[in-house]
């Protein structure tokens, strides 16, 4: 049960995300890779509706 409620909590996550690195170009050996994933969770207890978007840039070595 959520505090202050008589609800049971539940909730629906929706997420998609993305990767791109680019495979001509190096950075001191390394490929950067950029990735985006956006994600949306949608509760019958309002307090715990969110949407997050996170974007990140790795140098990955392949060998």
């Amino acid at each position: 049960m959520a505090p202050a409620t008589d609800l049971i909590r539940e909730d629906d996550t929706v997420a998609s995300g993305i990767s791109y690195s680019p495979q001509l170009f190096e950075v001191f050996g390394e490929r950067p890779k950029l990735t985006c994933q956006v994600q949306r969770t949608a509760s019958n207890i309002t307090l715990y509706d969110f949407q997050t978007t996170d974007c990140r840039i790795a140098f990955e070595k392949s060998y």
